[in-house]
């Protein structure tokens, strides 16, 4: 026996949904819109300000005034460049100034050091006449020591010639110094046997003006120096100094 199928029931087809609009009155829309045109119109009309240069929000300013402004930030613009370029002007004279301070100081220290030797020139030919050891018309004058750290010694002399001579004298220069070393008393002579003579060497008609250097070995205390002019080994004239 065969069981019959329940025979299938029909859905009923979907209902359309359905869209319930409020409806509103026109006195509503229209105030709605007018709200916008408003809105719209009020920035329209505070942008087209802005671009003339008035404030549409109260505290406005005129294009007159605007005009005016700019004028003066445009003068103000004008004098700042002017003082700055003013000042870059001042900064190079004032560099140029030091400069040529500096200049001249270093002449006027030359020219003080040319004036000492003009003066020691002048105290030489101001005391042509004998007035110490001489021979035969050879002198020494104005002959100085200084000590230079850590172990030299300066000397600064002239060597004097009186009369009317043909021929240039030629002879040489020695030193002897009584020192004190390892405290005990000595005596250096200069040129030594390690020095040069060539330093040491005279050759002048009327003078000669002499300086230099001596190295002394370490720990020397120098009391005094004695300066001889020699002319074929022998003395001539002789002079001392004391520290």
């Amino acid at each position: 026996m065969k069981l019959g199928r329940w025979p299938r029931r029909r859905r009923p087809a979907a209902a359309p949904r359905l869209t319930v609009n409020q409806a509103q009155s026109w006195p509503m829309r229209l105030g709605r819109l007018l709200v916008l045109l408003l809105v719209v119109g009020g920035l329209a009309f505070w942008t087209y300000g802005l671009g003339r240069g008035t404030n549409a929000l109260g505290d406005g300013i005129s294009a007159e005034e605007a005009d005016r402004l700019k004028v003066q930030a445009a003068t103000a613009r004008a004098e700042s460049e002017k003082a700055a370029s003013v000042l870059s002007t001042a900064e190079n004279q004032l560099a140029m100034e030091k400069a040529a301070h500096q200049q001249l100081a270093a002449q006027v220290q030359s020219l003080t050091a040319e004036n000492a030797r003009l003066e020691e020139d002048l105290a030489f030919f101001d005391s042509l006449l004998p007035s110490g050891p001489a021979s035969e018309g050879l002198s020494i004058r104005r002959l100085k020591i200084e000590l230079l750290p850590p172990n030299q010694l300066r000397y600064r002399l002239l060597v004097m010639r009186r009369g009317n001579n043909a021929q240039d004298f030629k002879g040489s220069l020695s030193f002897s110094l009584a020192v004190t070393q390892s405290g005990k008393p000595a005596v250096l002579s200069f040129p030594g046997k390690e020095d040069k003579a060539e330093p040491f060497q005279l050759e002048f008609r009327r003078y000669q003006r002499i300086e230099g250097i001596l190295t002394l070995p370490d720990g020397v205390q120098v009391k005094n120096a004695q300066a001889r002019v020699l002319e074929n080994g022998k003395v001539r004239v002789q002079q001392s100094a004391t520290m």
